[in-house]
């Protein structure tokens, strides 16, 4: 059997020639950009969310649910969406198809990833309350996820670790290869050059409810009080 290495170098090359496929490049984030710009995205949602009965289910549940404050008893999807509002409606569509792509048993490195982003994404859209925030912390585990992806296709064993050491490296490849937002693409620009305080935050939250240490990007210094006021945050989701 061919000995394949855990590298920066093959796994960007193995990128590069599509070589491999990878679990979150099958959220739809192109679709659901147009849908924030679009001039009645309350429609496009609707008809998004309406091609999924699994999930237009998740709608009514949480457009209920006692975390929003009830109106009335929604049966109807559209007027579940507009309590919702677009942005959360799309963060929750988002974190839904991230939970589709998870493995029905076992609770695997890949796992452990799109829940770590998971994370991050709430953390991000708590610290920052901007429209992209979502879509950026979802992006910010992309390197861990290439390594992963590789290991699977190559059919090598790889810890968690193995995958997180990579992560910063491989995030310029990451974003590259697959759409997401100028302002997402900016945002994480400036993290790898330590000039991105919010993502800084966010990362050492995850990092510090996940217990992942070392970790590439996470700065020691910052207080455990402002860590477990984000963690806390991220626990209070309400989504699933």
């Amino acid at each position: 059997m061919a000995n394949y290495t855990i590298s920066a170098k093959s796994i960007t090359d193995a990128t590069q020639s599509a070589q491999f496929d990878l679990l979150i490049k099958n959220v739809p984030v192109p679709e659901i950009r147009e849908i924030l710009k679009h001039d009645d995205p309350i429609n496009e949602l609707y008809r998004l969310v309406g091609n999924d009965a699994a999930l237009a289910a998740l709608f009514l549940r949480v457009a209920n649910s006692a975390a929003l404050p009830v109106i009335k008893n929604f049966d109807d999807l559209k007027r579940a969406i507009t309590k919702l509002g677009t942005l959360r409606s799309v963060n929750l569509i988002i974190t839904y198809m991230l939970r589709q792509l998870l493995p029905s048993s076992a609770y695997d490195v890949s796992t452990q990833l799109i829940n770590y982003s998971i994370d991050t994404a709430i953390a991000l859209d708590y610290i920052q309350r901007k429209p992209s925030s979502y879509i950026t912390g979802i992006a910010l585990f992309g390197g861990a996820m290439l390594v992963a992806g590789y290991a699977d296709h190559m059919g090598i064993n790889v810890t968690i670790g193995e995958c997180t050491a990579l992560n910063q490296e491989l995030l310029p490849v990451f974003i590259r290869h697959w759409s997401f937002p100028e302002e997402t693409l900016q945002a994480i620009e400036l993290y790898l050059a330590n000039e991105h305080s919010s993502i800084t935050l966010a990362i050492s939250a995850v990092a510090h409810k996940h217990l992942l240490s070392p970790f590439p990007g996470v700065d020691s210094s910052l207080p455990e009080r402002q860590l477990e006021e984000v963690v806390s945050s991220i626990n209070a989701y309400q989504f699933f």
